[in-house]
């Protein structure tokens, strides 16, 4: 296979795009054959930034921020417009309504937005003192376990990711957020995932949960307090 290297600047910055291959440094662009098979043997494809790249962490950190934030997003109208046709007293209402909605995306993970809406007299539950700190922490929690099961237990399923949030925010005494977060009713699915999470986590070097359940927790519930192992994440 060719190089990266520019035929006329003689540098090693030729990117390839899906039509053609353009000199980061000299400017030149030049076509490239539409055939996939041909292109792989002109140029180098790890220089490819691809914009709509599927990526777990991104879609775990949409889900935080709808549990415990509850924004509104483009794809809640249809829910919503089903919702405000209804008598809405409790969450379970919303989830009975959900099932029945008869919509091919059901918003589950949107109840937080549909109880601050719909629910009369709903009350926000007590937000986290560091919500930027906190969901930087989760996020890291999420991508280590991640990893572990990618070197561990690739050929098998991975976690729910409702379930695996409801987990991680009891793990940070958050758990205030949990009635957001659909429950998983098949018991043999919870042992699945309750048996996989305690094996990945004994695979983790370093105690990289732990510095999420423990000396975090502290420093999330008394921020003026600096802990040990808040410092040795930093």
């Amino acid at each position: 296979m060719i190089s990266n290297l520019c035929e006329f600047c003689k540098t090693h910055s030729v990117c390839a795009l899906s039509r053609t291959k353009v000199c980061i440094s000299c400017g030149i662009e030049q076509p490239v054959p539409f055939d996939m098979y041909q292109q792989s043997k002109i140029c180098q494809w790890n220089n490819l930034s691809f914009q709509t790249a599927y990526s777990r962490k991104k879609r775990f950190g949409k889900l935080f921020d709808s549990v415990v934030m509850g924004p509104l997003e483009k794809k809640d109208e249809k829910m919503c417009q089903h919702l405000t046709k209804l008598k809405i007293e409790e969450i379970e209402d919303i989830l009975v309504a959900i099932k029945e909605s008869g919509l091919t995306d059901k918003r589950y993970g949107s109840i937080h937005l549909f109880s601050r809406l719909f629910i009369p007299g709903f009350c926000e539950p007590t937000p986290p003192k560091d919500l930027y700190e906190l969901r930087k922490r989760i996020l890291f929690s999420f991508e280590t376990l991640e990893f572990a099961h990618l070197h561990n237990m690739k050929d098998r399923p991975f976690f729910n990711y409702r379930w695996l949030l409801s987990k991680i925010l009891d793990s940070v005494k958050v758990s205030q957020f949990k009635q957001f977060i659909k429950v998983i009713k098949c018991k043999k699915r919870r042992g699945y995932y309750e048996k996989m999470y305690h094996e990945l986590s004994t695979t983790v070097k370093g105690d990289k949960l732990g510095y999420v359940t423990n000396g975090f927790v502290n420093q999330l519930l008394n921020p003026g307090v600096v802990t040990l192992s808040a410092l040795s994440t930093q």
